[in-house]
């Protein structure tokens, strides 16, 4: 047994949802930002989706997975070490798994909507994507204070070219968008702690630094084809490239350093197993599976699924004890 560990998340697990789900994404433009064709009687509800994490050796994929849980919708993971929990987003709402069990979690905000990545902050506040309202928020996790919001609507990025104001006392968890209704489809956020947050705006095709006291953004990587999962790397960041099917590497300054390219489609999340970035797990969600590459792309190991029996959403690395403490006593 390894002593460092992956976290798979799906939001779907259920075939029969991610048939239905898949008959409505060939409704749509290859970008995802058109309807093509009317939905005609397709229905798709949420509460059937189901959703799962999987405990993983990213050294030995094929074994495949050494401990499961379902969480319902399981999308964004973040480790609470003050509670040695797992905090697992599921659409509106934010789960918690402990020893194999999901657990009543009291961080609750009327803003969460189609919730896709967490991250605890260096104030130990959550970063959350409210990608069904195309806003990051930052949360006090203790007293559910809304300390810090962005949002693409107030920021030039709405559907109508008009300012579009959140509203801050409205309910939006009940409310459903799909995609191509979104205005950015953001979907992932990482406060640097430097007053900056970085983003990747989906529809815009963009990765975006954006200052906290004033809500402006400058652009640092364009053209990119419908990007996930800007992460923090030992001398840099990285961010999914997902229909361009590459993991883009920057220096500490956001300058580019290396791509990392290989037989991918639609590249979901990305994240090295070791400080050297000398090996990567890749959700290559189109083709099924996770994969673990070495920096020039050549496989070294896979974990294979039937196809479109599942939706994976994204990655985390965790320590044996840690894992330990999420899914109870490991073989």
């Amino acid at each position: 047994m390894s002593n460092a560990y992956i976290i798979v998340s799906f939001f779907i697990s259920n075939e029969e949802a991610m048939r239905n789900l898949r008959k409505i994404w060939d409704q749509r433009s290859k970008t995802h930002d058109l309807v093509i064709q009317e939905y005609e009687s397709i229905q798709v509800d949420h509460s059937e989706f189901g959703g799962q994490i999987w405990l993983l050796d990213p050294l030995r994929l094929e074994e495949g997975p050494i401990a499961k849980v379902n969480v319902p919708l399981a999308f964004g993971m973040a480790f609470s070490t003050s509670s040695n929990m797992l905090l697992c987003t599921s659409g509106s709402s934010i789960s918690a798994i402990k020893e194999g069990a999901v657990q009543h979690l009291s961080i609750v905000c009327n803003l969460f909507n189609d919730l896709h990545t967490i991250q605890f902050n260096n104030m130990g506040n959550l970063i959350g994507v409210s990608t069904g309202i195309d806003s990051i928020l930052e949360i006090n996790p203790v007293s559910n204070e809304l300390i810090w919001f962005w949002a693409a609507g107030e920021q030039g990025f709405s559907k109508t070219g008009q300012v579009e104001p959140l509203d801050l006392h409205e309910d939006y968890r009940l409310t459903r968008k799909s995609t191509p209704e979104h205005c950015t489809h953001i979907n992932s956020a990482l406060d640097l702690g430097d007053g900056t947050v970085l983003a990747t705006l989906f529809h815009q095709g963009l990765l975006i630094k954006i200052r906290k006291n004033d809500k402006s953004h400058v652009v640092i990587l364009s053209g990119l084809k419908q990007p996930h999962s800007v992460r923090s790397l030992a001398d840099g960041f990285s961010v999914c490239n997902t229909q361009g099917s590459e993991i883009i590497v920057l220096d500490k300054n956001l300058r580019f350093k290396n791509s990392i390219q290989g037989n991918f489609s639609w590249v979901q999340d990305a994240l090295p197993v070791n400080k050297s970035a000398s090996g990567w797990v890749v959700c290559d969600s189109n083709n099924h599976r996770l994969v673990l590459v070495n920096c020039a792309g050549v496989e070294l190991g896979e974990l294979k699924w039937e196809a479109d029996s599942r939706k994976q959403s994204s990655i985390l690395l965790i320590n044996k004890k840690d894992a330990q403490s999420i899914f109870g006593k490991l073989p």
